[in-house]
């Protein structure tokens, strides 16, 4: 059983792996590859630590408990509340449901829910007393003064709750208008969280955030609406936190875990001075947007990969003109991340592109469209995914409940990620060259990556698996 210290608050974070019976779902697939750092729950911790408060983060992934584990340490330990992180996702959701449950068969500590935008109703008819509903820190300040001080749920900025049957919501909580002033998130678990889906990676690497929000508004996507108005770090604020990366815990790599990194020319230049020459000069990995430095692609590539930037994330989700506009995109984007992978091969950058099947207006002919623009352009990796249709999302209003979005069944998705995956990295010598670059100038992936084989396998889709969820 997990061992926690008494009388104190947990800040807990559930996997994605659905129970065996159900399956091997995307879920389980990306977390048998990459295990993220639980950075919310970090940010949180620091913020109770702050406050002088007792407090602990359990990642289940890393000390396994179910729901009758939980609730005995409960009932020994007796923390003074609880925390849970949960998305919009049916297995996380119904694991966090049944571990309220339990919990109050035992006790009555307060919990408190949040994380990306999802329906507080079913948590807080299952026991929960709040449910976060934007950024976290002021609430989860109001909140921990609250616990201490007696203050009444509906007193407490940014949350949802329970009365009379009816899901009644606070005001607000104020934005963290400097994001300077947090503190940096904790660090627990050092060295077992891998992202082993970047074939750059070296170990030990850490994650962070530069900026929140986003200044696109893709409506598939909640984010420019969970983070309210873009904000970014200061550069030498960034640089303090590598710097105490490398020398606290030994980072080796890192990765930014931003919307779009580096949004604007003159940041770009600064983090590219100050990493290169007082900064921790560690290699790192980012995402952008096809949109990113659009007058300046290859200048901002190019001194990217001169600071140590060696790998890039971006999404397409289609070349389709009438599918990017159906989800208020460009449909020029294809065009400029087009000159985007082109400067990543010249000056070396390794890159991901994803794409989104079963969009709205998708009738087949876009989606094979994304597979030869794919295939024609030749990222280093590219992931497919079925739509989801997230909770706060544009689509998700658009197409309200059941209200199917596009043509395609889960199953014939399923089926189309399956062929045109296979069929990118299997034409030509896709995969014999991807591995020979790795050897070449990161062979040590290799052993991160063997013992998550299976995984891996299924990522490519080379395997006979058929649930992409």
């Amino acid at each position: 059983m997990i061992q926690v210290p008494p009388n104190t608050g947990l800040l807990l974070f559930p996997s994605l792996d659905p129970d065996s019976r159900e399956g091997r779902g995307h879920g389980q697939t990306v977390e048998g590859l990459n295990r993220n750092a639980p950075l919310g729950l970090f940010y949180l911790a620091a913020i109770a630590q702050r406050a002088g408060v007792s407090c602990d983060v359990i990642d289940q992934r890393i000390e396994p408990f179910d729901a009758d584990e939980l609730a005995q340490i409960v009932a020994t330990q007796r923390p003074p509340w609880l925390g849970f992180y949960l998305c919009d996702y049916e297995v996380p959701r119904g694991k966090v449901i049944r571990m309220i449950r339990a919990v109050r068969a035992k006790s009555d500590a307060p919990i408190i829910c949040g994380g990306p935008p999802y329906d507080p109703r079913p948590l807080l008819e299952a026991g929960a007393n709040a449910v976060a509903l934007g950024e976290g820190e002021r609430t989860f300040e109001s909140w921990l003064a609250g616990v201490a001080g007696g203050l009444r749920v509906e007193q407490i900025p940014g949350v949802a709750y329970l009365r009379d049957g009816e899901v009644r919501r606070t005001a607000p909580a104020p934005l963290v208008a400097n994001l300077d002033e947090l503190p940096f998130p904790i660090r627990k678990y050092p060295g077992r969280y891998v992202i082993t889906g970047n074939p750059m990676i070296r170990m030990p690497c850490y994650e962070l955030v530069t900026n929140r929000g986003c200044v696109l508004h893709c409506a598939f996507c909640s984010s420019h609406r969970f983070w309210g108005r873009f904000r970014v770090r200061s550069v030498d604020n960034v640089i303090d936190e590598t710097m105490m990366l490398r020398e606290r815990y030994g980072a080796r790599y890192l990765h930014f875990r931003d919307d779009i990194f580096a949004p604007s020319r003159a940041w770009l230049d600064e983090w590219v001075a100050k990493h290169t020459t007082i900064g921790t000069r560690l290699p790192y990995s980012i995402y952008l947007h096809p949109d990113s430095h659009r007058r300046d692609v290859e200048y901002a590539i190019g001194a990217l990969a001169r600071s140590g930037c060696n790998m890039i994330c971006y999404g397409l989700q289609s070349v389709d003109p009438d599918v990017l506009r159906a989800i208020d995109r460009d449909p020029d984007e294809p065009a400029r991340l087009a000159e985007h992978l082109a400067a990543c091969k010249k000056y070396g950058v390794m890159s991901l592109v994803s794409v989104i099947f079963g969009l709205p207006r998708d009738d087949g002919a876009a989606t094979e469209a994304t597979g030869a623009w794919l295939r024609k352009h030749r990222p280093t990796i590219m992931l497919a995914l079925p739509l989801q249709k997230l909770y706060g999302s544009p689509i998700a209003e658009r197409y309200p409940g059941d209200t199917p979005v596009g043509k395609f069944s889960a199953a014939q998705l399923d089926e189309l990620i399956h062929r045109i995956t296979r069929r990118y990295y299997l034409t030509g010598w896709h995969l014999p060259r991807l591995a020979w670059q790795v050897l070449w100038r990161n062979p040590r992936w290799f052993l991160y990556v063997l013992p998550r084989l299976r995984h891996g396998l299924d990522y490519f889709q080379f395997t006979r698996r058929r649930k992409n969820w």
